[in-house]
């Protein structure tokens, strides 16, 4: 069962709850301004899960028709484990199909298995590895998904 809670495009306003989110969760290099360019682009699919008005999670994403590409998925503290991460994949893929897409991207740390778990989870596979890609001894593993008719 999908969790409660408010799901909507990300504006510019959300992306100060973005960043501290992101700030909290991760060790990133993203900045605000990542943040406003990814939020401009014309095909973002950026979007959040909202409760009582505060931002829960949030996905950056685009869409480039045949394909969505997922940036990042991250879910705050206190509202992890309640389906937000799986609602607001959902919801980018319905957005994208409407737009043209079939299938899914995205890259996923090698040693992050709760999150290759999820991914996993709703249908994606490994199709691939990037060496370094974090930096120095920190692999990432491509991951993809083909939309079912």
């Amino acid at each position: 069962m999908l969790a409660a809670g408010e799901v909507r495009l990300l504006t510019e306003p959300d992306l100060a709850a973005v960043f501290a989110i992101e700030q909290t969760v991760h060790s990133t290099n993203w900045n605000i301004n990542a943040y406003k360019f990814e939020l401009s682009r014309p095909q973002s699919v950026c979007s959040g899960v909202f409760v009582d008005e505060e931002l829960a999670a949030f996905v950056i994403a685009y869409c480039l028709a045949p394909e969505l590409h997922i940036q990042d998925i991250v879910t705050k503290g206190g509202f992890q484990r309640r389906g937000y991460a799986s609602k607001l994949l959902n919801f980018v893929i319905s957005l994208s199909r409407d737009r043209g897409a079939h299938s899914a991207f995205l890259e996923v740390r090698e040693g992050n298995q709760p999150a290759i778990n999820f991914y996993t989870r709703h249908k994606f596979s490994k199709y691939s590895r990037r060496l370094d890609y974090y930096g120095k001894g920190q692999n990432a593993w491509l991951m993809k998904m083909t939309f079912p008719n």
